[in-house]
């Protein structure tokens, strides 16, 4: 603040930052934690691979999602069953079981990042959350080199809603989505990469098994076999 004349006066702020004239007196908030605890690493018993090409996956359950590590395996299980179609076959590398703070159980692109971050999993990554506070709200989201250009510590990362409607279709049409770096979809009966799962859209075309295996040798996502 000034005079008329424009000079400062003594105990005026001319600039800077004023102090919370109360912070000493009621303590200062205390920062978020965003600390993540491994509670259990679950291997998964490898399956003979029967498919020239492998990816090779890490699934991350978090405490209080409402997911269980049987119930993992086996949405890997019918994922696996799936893009075999393909010459594609899916390995778990093993089921990490996550105690995060309450907010990380929720997914939203602000804080996944964060959660990425410090838990520090081999990718790709399945994350099995609660729920998600996106909007618009997707029940399963993938992040992939097309799709995070700002973001890139959600690269190679899939994200699962416990309310998931038909978790192993779910998942296998998440992993396309990752493999082909496209978001994608189609309107051809009963195929995999329709908008909506459902228990009969499981097929995939020979144009788009090409074009999944070919984009993703490209980017070292699948590992060869034979």
């Amino acid at each position: 603040m000034s005079d008329t004349n424009g000079a400062v006066r003594p105990r005026d702020v001319a600039q800077g930052v004023l102090p919370d004239p109360v912070a000493r007196r009621r303590g200062a908030c205390p920062a978020l934690r965003t600390n993540v605890a491994r509670l259990q690493s679950l291997p998964v018993s490898a399956e003979e691979a029967t498919v020239r090409n492998q990816l090779v996956v890490t699934m991350a359950i978090l405490e209080g999602s409402g997911w269980m590590p049987d119930e993992a395996v086996a949405v890997a299980r019918r994922a696996r069953e799936i893009l075999a179609q393909c010459d594609v076959g899916l390995s778990v590398q093993g089921i990490e079981v996550l105690a995060v703070p309450k907010r990380f159980q929720y997914f939203h692109r602000r804080l996944a990042g964060v959660l990425v971050r410090e838990a520090a999993l081999p990718k790709p990554t399945v994350f099995l959350v609660k729920d998600t506070l996106d909007q618009p709200a997707f029940e399963a989201q993938t992040f992939g080199l097309a799709n995070t250009g700002s973001m890139p510590l959600l690269r190679d990362t899939l994200w699962m809603t416990r309310p998931v409607a038909h978790p192993g279709i779910a998942l296998a049409h998440e992993i396309v989505h990752l493999l082909t770096n496209s978001g994608r979809h189609v309107v051809l009966v009963d195929n995999l990469m329709q908008a909506r799962t459902a228990p009969q859209n499981v097929k995939l075309t020979a144009a788009q098994c090409k074009r999944m295996v070919d984009t993703a040798r490209k980017r070292g996502l699948l590992r060869n076999t034979s």
